[in-house]
């Protein structure tokens, strides 16, 4: 049974009951909840003991307060650094249950809002402005984006925050132009990078550590038909009705029935952006149509590792008829009474980067005299 410890407060507190650890692509702050109790409920609904006293849960009660900052350990492995978000104590005569809750230092960027000088970059790329956002609430950025590419790093024109918008909406804003996701490390700071860019080299193997085989498949936003239409500037060689008339489709035939949908954008620059938009948009919304959900035993990969979001895996189902590699979207590590831990896997198209991504807007020029 691996050792879970939280340090806060230079305090180090272990021996929990009860853990979840929750790490996910689709939510940009790891989440965890801790619990200790001295009796622990069964499935049968009997009280049975658990090698704690009231005492000492309570005594750990005491240590405790909201917004602590702290730091989650397996085995001594940091995996989160955050801060505590909630704290619930629960007690009668004869039960005291803690209850400790909180996220990766990233989850104040999902709450706060954006806040930098006159909300204007000029010149300047997305790990500067991450900098930026990031600096005020002690959160680093680190670049993770491999191999020669060197577009994610274009200097924005103008960069201009919305009134009102959360730090993380504002940095998705500008991950989404230069086609790279935010994630967090398991030092609470803000990591960029692209999707699936690692092989953990792990499997998934139904009949040898797979407990556990769920598929979801739901086409409420997967469509036959994808109709894009767009507009541009007429020039000298390019007429008014042309560059008015920009439409592209792309056919998804593994929707049998008749689901169209057109998509008017004035985003898009020419015929080209328009039709590889729309083939993004049918790879992207088929590959997240189909989920894999498993369950195994243990918190670590047949390689000894633990699991982690944004590694490929090779998948080995015979019951869904599935032998591919997928990426690993979600981990959640959980120990109640058995230690187990849920992985959410997805097509690794679901997360292709965008070939036509919103313009900066142009300066203006000045009229001349």
């Amino acid at each position: 049974m691996p050792e879970v410890t939280l340090l806060a407060n230079g305090q180090k507190f272990g021996g929990w009951t009860s853990v979840n650890i929750r790490k996910s692509m689709e939510s940009l702050a790891h989440e965890f909840t801790l619990e200790l109790t001295n009796q622990r409920v069964s499935a049968l609904g009997q009280s049975v003991p658990t090698g704690l006293t009231l005492r000492d849960v309570r005594t750990a009660a005491d240590e405790f307060s909201v917004l602590d900052e702290c730091e989650i350990r397996i085995d001594g492995k940091s995996v989160i650094t955050g801060y505590v978000d909630d704290f619930d104590f629960e007690y009668d005569a004869n039960r005291a249950d803690l209850r400790v809750t909180g996220r990766s230092k990233t989850g104040d960027l999902i709450d706060c809002s954006a806040v930098y000088k006159t909300g204007l970059w000029q010149k300047a790329t997305i790990e500067q402005i991450a900098k930026d956002l990031c600096g005020p609430f002690g959160i680093e950025v680190l670049a993770l984006v491999l191999g020669f590419e060197t577009d994610w790093s274009k200097p924005f024109d103008r960069f201009r925050l919305d009134d009102g918008e959360t730090v993380f909406e504002a940095l998705t804003r500008a991950a989404e132009m230069r086609a790279v996701i935010l994630t967090t490390g398991s030092d609470g700071n803000l990591q960029i990078e692209r999707a699936g860019q690692f092989s953990s080299g792990a499997g998934l193997e139904l009949g040898k550590n797979v407990m556990l085989g769920a598929i979801a498949r739901s086409y409420r936003e997967r469509f036959s038909e994808y109709t894009f239409k767009g507009q541009t500037e007429a020039s000298d060689d390019w007429s008014g009705l042309s560059a008015n008339d920009l439409a592209h489709k792309a056919t998804d035939t593994g929707v049998s029935r008749y689901r169209p949908l057109v998509v008017h954008s004035d985003k898009q620059r020419g015929k080209a952006d328009v039709g590889k938009r729309a083939v993004w948009e049918r790879n992207v919304r088929a590959g997240r149509s189909i989920r894999h959900r498993y369950v195994v035993e243990g918190w670590t990969s047949n390689l000894g590792l633990l699991w982690e979001p944004n590694s490929l895996v090779k998948i080995t189902d015979e019951w869904c008829d599935v032998d591919t590699t997928a990426l690993v979207t979600s981990v959640e590590l959980v120990l109640a009474g058995e230690q187990v831990t849920t992985l959410e896997l997805l097509d690794p198209t679901a997360f292709t980067p965008n070939p036509a991504q919103p313009k900066e807007p142009k300066r203006k020029r000045k009229g001349r005299a």
